[in-house]
């Protein structure tokens, strides 16, 4: 992602949102807003296909996107699985892949929070506080989306600079999700780095 001007960053920065997830099934859900009231499809998931592995894409949905055409950031993303939905691949639009065992990264191997660097080149992290699942700028320490399951149907708040990547965030969550559910070894940076000597 371009370092985009003061000016645009931070008008954007003042806009928060709130989406209502549908369906129990992450690997399918969508996130709706309600900017006047009536629900407007903002985000979805969608299983592409299963075989021979598993590949989903997140799109930004084009009515939600219509309401703020002055976001950037990409629309869409299609993430690759490996056997047993192991980490794969994954690229936003025409943008070049990225491998997730690079991106995705753990403090120690007794931490259940998942470090990643945006496009924006900046670190963030997803951790656990309870209910709430929160993405935190590791340098501002500000949290700039939380997935909270107090509320029936589950609710992601994206606020202040999360709102420049909130595809991004979606993204992540996403991994995150996957990860839990299916138990990946997410390596530290001293072994990213070991890995990459060799």
């Amino acid at each position: 992602m371009d370092n985009y001007p003061q000016a645009y960053q931070e008008s954007v920065e003042n806009l928060d949102f709130t989406f209502e997830q549908v369906g129990d099934d992450f690997h399918t859900a969508r996130f709706d807003a309600r900017p006047e009231g009536d629900p407007v499809a903002a985000f979805t998931f969608e299983v592409k296909h299963r075989i021979p592995t598993l590949t989903v894409q997140l799109t930004r949905e084009s009515d939600w996107r219509s309401l703020y055409p002055e976001l950037k950031g990409p629309d869409m993303c299609l993430m690759h699985f490996g056997p047993n939905n192991d980490m794969g691949r994954f690229a936003y639009g025409i943008i070049a892949e990225q491998y997730m065992s690079k991106f995705l990264r753990r403090p120690n191997h007794n931490s259940s929070s998942i470090y990643f660097t945006a496009q924006n080149e900046k670190e963030y992290k997803w951790k656990v506080s309870g209910p709430i699942l929160e993405c935190i700028d590791t340098h501002a320490k500000k949290c700039v989306a939380q997935y909270d399951t107090r509320y029936q149907p589950p609710q992601m708040r994206i606020q202040g600079e999360g709102v420049l990547i909130c595809t991004e965030l979606f993204v992540t969550w996403y991994l995150y999700q996957t990860a839990k559910q299916c138990r990946w070894q997410i390596k530290t940076p001293k072994e990213l780095r070991s890995a990459e000597a060799h």
